[in-house]
């Protein structure tokens, strides 16, 4: 017997290699993003252990046929019915990769500590770069080989526009990178970052903390276990264009900082004089344009 199980594969409908249903003891919970491990014993192979995510939490009475039922069953008590809570789990990983479905039955528990990182395939990530917690208050990981171009260099962050802090993140993504030197590897010492803001002026206190920090509970224990110091980043420079018709003296074009800022501009002789002309122009015989 499984101590830490939540749980039994559900029985009264099929199980696939893809998805199936978990029927919660009366004691316990899953939530969604919760990370579940079945052990399955197949013939000739021996035992699989399939891994899971939480994708949807269930509840139903047992036993009401029509929704007035609802009524009887929970305030007349004139009608019999039990509670009955489950989870669907969308599978993620199957350890050996033997793809049969869990079997009917089947004890349920927590994918915690290697089970976890099994669950996520962090134990096979080389250069695993800490991105954020899951529900349970551990770290989630991404492989950093499929960010730099040794196995993949490419990273899309989705979502609707004004509500799905995707800036937010992608800043927040930067700050790991940056403090990860054991992570990032030899590039590390080189590692320099190019941010181009069009979202205003947000952007341009990096360098300072956040006045309200403090007042968001947990914070501070989350970025430790992240492994990192809540800190603004260490090393920041800034430009802005330069303001119109701002006289003989060239100056940002900001309204809520000025310190720190360098204008991002260049005059027709630095522009030739850095050699920066021939930027302008296209070479169609030029492999490199």
């Amino acid at each position: 017997m499984i101590h830490d199980r939540v749980g039994r594969v559900l029985g009264s409908e099929h199980t696939t290699t893809a998805e199936f249903r978990v029927v919660l003891e009366e004691e316990e919970y899953l939530q969604l993003d919760d990370l579940i491990v079945v052990r399955t014993e197949v013939p000739k192979v021996g035992e699989v252990r399939t891994y899971g995510i939480i994708t949807e939490a269930e509840a139903v009475y047992e036993g009401a046929q029509y929704e007035s039922d609802t009524h009887r069953i929970a305030e007349l008590g004139i009608m019999p019915a039990a509670k009955v809570r489950t989870a669907r789990v969308a599978v993620t990983r199957v350890d050996p990769e033997v793809w049969v479905s869990a079997d009917p039955g089947e004890e349920v528990a927590r994918a915690t500590g290697e089970e976890r990182r099994k669950a996520l395939y962090a134990d096979e990530m080389e250069r695993p770069l800490p991105i954020g917690l899951g529900r349970d208050g551990a770290p989630v990981h991404v492989d950093l080989d499929f960010f730099d171009g040794r196995k993949g260099g490419h990273m899309s962050i989705s979502g609707i526009s004004g509500v799905a802090t995707k800036t937010s993140f992608a800043l927040f993504f930067l700050r790991m990178l940056t403090s990860v030197p054991d992570v990032v590897g030899s590039g590390a010492a080189n590692l320099r970052v190019l941010v181009f803001n069009v979202k205003g002026e947000d952007l341009l206190w990096l360098d300072r903390s956040n006045r309200l920090f403090d007042a968001h509970e947990g914070a501070r224990e989350a970025w430790s276990a992240l492994g990192v110091d809540p800190a603004p980043f260490p090393s920041v420079r800034f430009w802005a264009p330069p303001r119109r018709q701002s006289g003989d003296v060239v100056v940002p074009d900001t309204g809520g900082r000025f310190d720190g800022v360098q204008v991002f501009s260049w005059t027709p002789r630095a522009f030739i004089e850095q050699d920066l002309l021939e930027f302008c122009f296209t070479d169609a015989s030029d492999a490199k344009n």
